[in-house]
């Protein structure tokens, strides 16, 4: 789903083509969430700071209908988190965030620009932006308390091999069809191949319609991140050394992989903290928001049907 690619700040989607007329004309409300309104100020100030590293996605007209309804979606689920956040022990006091006001508009002076300036800028109301700083200060409250550092090495030891660099050396056999009777020959292969009846090379040359086929079907290696498509990916990072996977269906047919050597990686938890911190804060706010937002009222009022 789009709007995943969306939480936190961490967004990849390169936004470019002409203004969609249908985005430009709408209303200012994108979205209410149990009679909390989310203009489309708001969802664009969220676009402007996660996709600032893309210098063709700046311009605000330049997003299309995808985009910017993957923003709305994003920001739904934030109001779900932060209503949630605010009717129990991680609520912000009203002292708090005028305090929090407070500061920003000193760091603004220090810089030399005026607050109303930078609510001009960023295209929001004050009531918008306190919203933002109690979005903020809330979030960081309740993720400090969850995706702490011990939390972080624990989940580094579970997820090693995802994270450290290991690399595995793979081969396949490929059949182009994944109807139901080739799934069935792909598992006679299967189990013939783990029980002994047949040896990889053999089942390769009868079987496997991939290029690597003349190469006993070896792929070469591979890490968690690449080359191979993550689908494919994530089946072969399950498997020991020597083990087969079972057969699985993917764009290109019906894959069944071999896991010939695991190299493990020498990425140290210190190398990777700053990004399994980033990956566990955003499961944990699709976590809290999955759970929440089926709970709430919620009225989209522009399209975020990607399919249309």
């Amino acid at each position: 789903m789009i709007r995943r690619f969306l939480i936190g700040l961490a967004i990849s989607i390169v936004c470019v083509g002409s203004c969609n007329d249908a985005w430009c004309c709408q209303s200012s409300i994108a979205a209410v969430v149990n009679d909390q309104e989310i203009s489309l100020n708001v969802v664009h100030y969220f676009l402007d700071r996660s996709l600032k590293h893309l210098p063709q996605a700046a311009d605000r007209v330049d997003r299309n209908a995808d985009v910017v309804g993957a923003g709305v979606e994003h920001c739904i689920d934030r109001e779900v988190i932060l209503q949630h956040l605010q009717s129990g022990r991680f609520k912000t006091s009203e002292d708090e965030l005028d305090r929090r006001v407070e500061e920003q508009k000193a760091r603004l002076e220090l810089s030399g620009k005026s607050f109303e300036q930078f609510l001009t800028d960023a295209n929001l109301s004050e009531k918008e932006f306190r919203r933002e700083l109690l979005w903020n200060a809330s979030w960081r409250k309740y993720a400090s308390t969850f995706v702490t550092v011990d939390h972080l090495e624990k989940q580094f030891e579970l997820k090693r091999k995802y994270l450290d660099g290991t690399t595995l050396h793979v081969a396949q056999i490929l059949w182009k069809s994944s109807d139901a009777e080739t799934m069935l020959t792909a598992r006679k292969v299967h189990m013939a191949l783990i029980s002994g009846k047949i040896d990889w090379p053999t089942a390769v040359t009868a079987h496997s319609e991939s290029a690597s086929a003349t190469n006993d079907g070896d792929l070469g290696s591979i890490s968690y991140s690449g080359p191979m498509p993550r689908d494919f990916t994530k089946v072969a990072f399950e498997l020991e050394e020597g083990e087969f996977s079972e057969p699985f269906v993917s764009p290109f047919g019906i894959h069944l992989i071999r896991c010939v050597e695991i190299t493990p990686g020498k990425k140290t938890f210190e190398d990777v903290a700053e990004e399994l911190r980033v990956f566990e804060t955003n499961r944990l706010s699709q976590l809290v928001a999955d759970r929440h937002r089926p709970k709430a009222d919620i009225k989209i009022e522009v399209q975020t049907d990607f399919s249309k």
